[in-house]
Formats: C-alpha cells, sequence, structure tokens
C-alpha cells in the first residue's frame, strides 16, 4: 500500500533524522514527532480526498453516458 510506504520514508526522513542528531533534546525530538505527524496526516488526506473525488467523477461519468446512450450504446431518438 503506496500510504504505509509513504509513512515509513516520512519516519525514516523526518523523525528517525532528528532522534540521530537530537537524541537527548526532548524538544526536538517533539519537534519532529510532529512534523512527521503532520505530513502523513497531509498526505493520506489528500490522497483520500483524491480517491474520493476521481471515483465521484467515475461515477457521473459512467451515469451521463448512460443517459445520453441508453443501456444498449445506442443514441437515444
Amino acid at each position: 500500500m503506496v500510504t504505509t510506504e509513504l509513512s515509513t520514508v516520512f519516519l525514516n526522513r523526518i523523525l528517525v533524522k532528528s532522534l540521530e542528531v537530537h537524541n537527548t533534546n526532548y524538544f526536538y525530538i517533539f519537534i519532529g514527532f510532529g512534523a512527521w505527524a503532520g505530513i502523513t496526516f497531509v498526505v493520506l488526506i489528500c490522497m483520500e480526498s483524491m480517491s474520493a473525488i476521481l471515483h465521484a467523477l467515475r461515477l457521473h461519468w459512467y451515469g451521463s453516458h448512460q443517459l445520453i446512450l441508453g443501456l444498449d450504446n445506442q443514441l437515444i431518438d
């Protein structure tokens, strides 16, 4: 699944890097966790929203073709 892979990449790039550089400073750990959680949340919301919009667009497109062409793909007079 793409979203879990993105979350893992963000975890390795942001949170683990902040732990490696500032392993005893809790402020930087808190900032790193907040950045990881925020970016992961925004990406997940954007991907799910885009998926829902594309699904609705596909359903509307299919529905409009059914109205124009009819069920047997013949033009309605």
